[in-house]
C-alpha cells in the first residue's frame, strides 16, 4: 500500500471544537523478504541485500526516516538500494558467538520486520591442497581442506579463486539441496563440499584456465568473503631462479602451481617382461614444470 498522511491534533477534553495543532505523521507498510547472501562470518562485514517492499516508503528528507538492519538486537544503518526495491547494510559481529541469527529491518529506528533466518560461520581457515598443482587449461579436480568443518550455504555463492582467476558462477541448478562427497562441480572454480576423500572439512574445485604461474588459493562461502590459509612458504632458489627471480620469494597462503603439461618424445627401452620391473627413461619436455616454489614438493 502507498503511504499515507495524516495531521495529528490533540484535545485535552475531547471536544471537536477544542482540537489543536496539525503536526504531519505517515503510515507506510513495509515487508522483507529475503536476504542475500544469508550467511556470513562471525567476524562481521558481510554486505547484505534485504529484499521487500515498502523501502522506499519514507522519503530521504523525511523527519522519521531511520533505516536500520538488526541482527539479534544489534543494530546498524541501512541505505535504500535498487530504486527502492531493497536495503543494504553491513553486519555486524556475531552477539555473543552466535551461530544463527534473526535479521530484521525498520525505516523508522523503532519498529522492525518480522525476522528472516540469517547464518553465523567462524571464517575458515585453509590447510591444505591436493593435487599441488594441475594444467594451465584448468578443469583439475582440487580438494581444498579447512582447519574446521565448513557449512553448506549456497550452491550458486560458494566458489574458490585461484589467484586472480576467480569464477564468477556457481553450481548447476541441478545439483543436489545437500551435496554428497561423491558430487563434483560441473564449471571451473564451482565447489562441491564434503572433499573427495568423504572428510567434512573439504571441498571440491574444478580450477579455471590460469597463465603458468604459482598462486595463491582462497575459498568463499557466500560469495564475498575469501578465507585462505596461514601458511608463508619462501621459494627454493633453484625453481625462482628458473622463474627469473634472483632471489627467493615470499609466498603466502595455500599454493597451487599452474603448469604447461609436458612433452614426451619418446621412452628407452620400449619392451619390458610383462612381470614388471624395468627400469625406463622418458624423455621429452618440461618435466619439472609442477615444481612447487614452495619447496621440493611435486604434485
Amino acid at each position: 500500500a502507498a503511504p499515507a498522511e495524516l495531521n495529528v491534533s490533540i484535545s485535552l477534553n475531547g471536544a471537536p471544537a477544542d482540537f489543536t495543532g496539525a503536526v504531519a505523521y505517515t503510515y507506510y507498510a513495509v515487508t522483507a523478504s529475503s536476504v542475500a547472501p544469508p550467511a556470513g562470518p562471525t567476524g562481521g562485514g558481510t554486505l547484505l541485500l534485504v529484499g521487500g517492499v515498502g523501502f522506499g516508503s519514507l522519503g530521504a528528507s523525511h523527519g522519521a526516516r531511520r533505516l536500520r538492519c538488526a541482527l539479534d538486537g544489534v543494530e546498524v544503518n541501512a541505505t535504500v538500494a535498487d530504486g527502492g526495491a531493497a536495503l543494504a547494510c553491513v553486519t555486524p559481529p556475531a552477539a555473543l558467538g552466535a551461530r544463527s541469527g534473526d535479521l530484521r529491518v525498520s525505516l523508522n529506528g523503532v519498529d522492525y520486520t518480522p525476522p528472516i533466518p540469517f547464518l553465523y560461520y567462524d571464517e575458515p581457515r585453509l590447510v591444505s591442497v591436493a593435487p599441488l598443482g594441475g594444467p594451465t587449461a584448468g578443469r583439475t579436480a582440487v580438494t581444498l581442506h579447512a582447519d574446521a568443518p565448513l557449512p553448506f550455504v549456497d550452491w550458486q555463492l560458494s566458489r574458490c579463486a585461484f589467484g586472480d582467476a576467480t569464477a564468477t558462477l556457481g553450481l548447476t541448478a541441478a545439483a543436489p539441496a545437500r551435496p554428497r562427497s561423491t558430487d563434483l562441480p560441473t564449471v571451473d572454480g564451482g565447489v562441491a563440499f564434503g572433499g573427495a576423500d568423504g572428510v567434512g572439512d573439504g571441498v571440491v574445485c574444478l580450477t579455471p584456465a590460469h597463465v603458468e604461474a604459482d598462486v595463491e588459493v582462497r575459498l568463499t562461502l557466500n560469495g564475498q568473503q575469501y578465507a585462505r590459509g596461514d601458511a608463508l612458504l619462501y621459494s627454493a632458489r633453484a625453481s625462482a631462479a628458473l622463474g627469473g627471480a634472483a632471489e627467493a620469494q615470499e609466498l603466502r597462503g595455500v599454493r597451487f602451481r599452474y603448469y604447461e603439461p609436458p612433452t614426451v618424445v619418446g621412452v628407452e627401452p620400449t619392451a619390458g617382461p610383462s612381470a614388471g620391473g624395468t627400469i625406463v627413461l622418458i624423455a621429452g619436455a618440461g618435466m619439472l614444470a609442477n615444481a612447487l616454489h614452495g619447496g621440493h614438493l611435486s604434485a
